[in-house]
């Protein structure tokens, strides 16, 4: 199965957001989703499908940045 992906755009994307995303992904168990960071853009990458990638890059999201949606660029 290829990975699936999930990108998210922010304003002001805090410079420590993926190493506090890390940790949170990690327990989440498996399958494993990784977070890496490409200017003001995070992706979020997983070998599931890519609802599972959404949900979980999103719970991640809520847990070290509650506010995350507010400044997420659609």
């Amino acid at each position: 199965m290829e990975p699936a992906r999930y990108v998210v755009t922010f304003a002001d994307l805090p410079l420590d957001l993926v190493d506090r995303l890390r940790p949170v992904l990690a327990a989440q168990g498996s399958p494993p989703i990784e977070a890496t960071a490409d200017g003001a853009t995070v992706v979020f990458r997983g070998a599931t499908g890519e609802f599972m990638v959404r949900a979980r890059a999103a719970d991640a999201l809520a847990v070290v940045w509650p506010t995350w949606q507010q400044r997420a660029q659609l």
